[in-house]
């Protein structure tokens, strides 16, 4: 998809959210429950919504492919495993999720993912963005809904602990990514071996934005005297003889600086 056509199908996606959420209403009402009442914006309505929701999708038949018709996020973004009306009630549930989300982390905006999530899943997707922090909701609800509906996994997705997990990434993460990359960067020298130097870093920092350390770590394999890098495990090799470690360590953490500074 090139830019242009990203940004189109990112308005298009904003532009269905009306539609969605006066489809949700209707939904509602059809299973007898009272939308007025239902939508209050609060993690705990994003059970209701779910359980009101679930027992009416439908697998669809054939292979699971890309449709040319139903959601923006079914046609660009994930092939559903549903029918195209039930790809349409899982937009009204992304719709509503969304604007949860929206209402209990002031600031939240939707943002086409961009800029330095270009190498990244969330490339020329419709993202929540609070600071240096972005999030997937369709992702997220599509997932939870499928396999509440048809059991595809063990676990028992709740919508309503799915929000509460994105709201605390969303209202927490940002605030503290520009303390992390300057304290929880460490580079320690190899003795042996075909690499030099191991870049380590704080485990929940590779677990919230491994996307972003990859991304900075191709990088660096265009920096002079670089050799290699690569993950192993939640640290990064790197093959650099004429670099120290002191060297290496101030490359990261103005790069990590700069990425958390910058526009999503």
């Amino acid at each position: 998809m090139t830019e242009s056509e990203a940004a189109a199908a990112f308005e298009e996606f904003m532009a269905e959210r009306t539609a969605a959420r006066d489809r949700l209403h209707e939904l509602l009402a059809e299973q007898g429950l009272d939308p007025s009442q239902v939508l209050d914006d609060s993690l705990a309505s994003l059970r209701v919504v779910q359980e009101a929701l679930c027992p009416m999708l439908r697998l669809r038949s054939g292979p699971r492919t890309r449709p040319t018709e139903g959601p923006t996020w079914a046609r660009y973004d994930i092939p559903p495993r549903v029918d195209l009306a039930s790809s349409w009630i899982i937009d009204a549930a992304v719709s509503y999720f969304s604007d949860v989300l929206l209402s209990a982390v002031p600031g939240t905006e939707w943002r086409l993912g961009g800029g330095r999530t270009r190498e990244s899943l969330y490339r020329n997707r419709p993202l929540l963005v609070k600071g240096h922090n972005y999030l997937f909701p369709a992702g997220v609800v599509v997932a939870d809904m499928e396999q509440r509906a048809f059991a595809l996994d063990d676990f028992d997705p709740d919508l309503s602990k799915s929000g509460a997990r994105m709201v605390d990434d969303l209202a927490q993460l940002a605030e503290e990514l520009p303390q992390i990359c300057g304290n929880e960067v460490a580079v320690r020298p190899l003795e042996s071996g075909e690499h030099d130097l191991r870049v380590e870093f704080d485990p929940d920092l590779v677990y919230e934005v491994r996307f972003i350390l990859t991304e900075v770590m191709r990088r660096l394999r265009k920096e002079p005297g670089v050799v290699d890098a690569r993950w192993k495990g939640n640290r990064i090799l790197v093959s650099a003889p004429t670099w120290a470690a002191e060297q290496m360590k101030a490359w990261w953490v103005t790069e990590l600086e700069r990425e958390f500074a910058g526009p999503i």
